[in-house]
């Protein structure tokens, strides 16, 4: 079933979640990811959990899938509505690989970073949108123990 943290309601409160489901590159690639989508809220549903998802990502943070669609939402819900931006944390168990998608949110950004430096002076809107600022926004956490975990 996966690692959850049924506490996410206690840490994230009434913000804007976005749920990533790590290591889809372990699936069978004859595994329907859309049916895979709906498990991941059908099981949100059935653990009573209140939190605000916005989206659900299967990722790879080993291959990079999704990563990016991933934090470009993120950085979409950090702008905020009308009481200014917010920032954006990365929170986990142990061992689900936050620092792995931390790291490959840094190494997107130095690729966008040295691209730029190789384009004309008009950059294309895609570079960036995929230029990444990530000391606005991005924390992450140390561990979260789950303390339902003996359930």
């Amino acid at each position: 079933h996966g690692t959850y943290l049924d506490n996410l309601h206690d840490i994230a409160g009434d913000n804007p979640v976005i749920l990533l489901a790590n290591k889809v590159d372990l699936l069978p690639a004859n595994v329907n990811q859309d049916r895979t989508l709906r498990w991941i809220r059908k099981e949100l549903v059935r653990r009573k959990q209140k939190v605000k998802v916005s989206k659900v990502y299967l990722i790879s943070t080993k291959d990079g899938k999704n990563i990016e669609a991933a934090f470009n939402d993120a950085l979409r819900l950090a702008e905020g509505p009308e009481e200014g931006p917010r920032n954006i944390f990365v929170v986990g168990a142990a061992n689900v690989g936050k620092s792995s998608f931390v790291n490959r949110l840094l190494k997107l950004s130095r690729e966008a970073r040295e691209e730029e430096e190789t384009q004309d002076a008009d950059l294309t809107d895609a570079i960036e949108e995929i230029s990444l600022d990530l000391d606005d926004y991005l924390l992450e956490s140390d561990p979260i123990e789950d303390l339902d975990e003996d359930e």
